[in-house]
């Protein structure tokens, strides 16, 4: 651990975890304060090691690798602030970006058919995509037809003609 004296980033080459504070160090992808946690890879070719650095706000992520003796550019990652799993789940990026997916069981009908489909987290506008995957084996010579009839930040429904019932999968990316 280290705190305002200056330490080269390029010398911490041992698996360890270390904490900086402020610019004073060299190397260092950011000025923010931040973590930097080694990380070491062998594989059959090299060995490898790996550097995070986060940034104290918890936002930024920078990773470089050191393969030969020398380090590799800082590459700075999209930072996760929020998710979830399970079946219907969802994904929160630091620029606002929101990915969610999941799955629900449409209801057979030889008629038009509303689903509503509850988004696992709300998006700020409507102004987010929706695509939906169902499997049908082709044994009844018709293929089920599904749109997206209805989009709201906190849900959207899918019409339906299926002669089966069928789990439908969806994915959303939007803001």
């Amino acid at each position: 651990m280290y705190g305002n004296s200056s330490v080269n980033l390029n010398d911490l080459v041992n698996y360890s975890k270390y904490f900086l504070t402020g610019s004073a160090s060299v190397n260092q992808p950011a000025s923010d304060w931040g973590f930097i946690t080694n990380l070491h890879m062998n594989d059959i070719t090299n060995d490898r090691l790996f550097q995070k650095y986060l940034c104290d706000d918890g936002l930024k992520v920078y990773l470089r690798s050191r393969a030969g003796g020398s380090w590799g550019d800082w590459h700075l990652q999209e930072a996760i602030v929020a998710s979830s799993s399970g079946y219907n789940c969802y994904i929160k990026y630091a620029s606002g970006l929101i990915l969610q997916w999941g799955k629900t069981s449409v209801t057979a009908s030889n008629y038009n058919y509303v689903k509503t489909v509850n988004l696992p987290i709300k998006f700020t506008t409507l102004e987010y995509s929706v695509s939906l995957s169902s499997y049908h084996d082709g044994s009844l010579g018709t293929y089920p037809q599904m749109i997206i009839s209805e989009i709201n930040t906190a849900y959207f429904k899918i019409k339906s003609n299926m002669e089966v019932s069928n789990t439908v999968e969806w994915i959303a990316i939007g803001h």
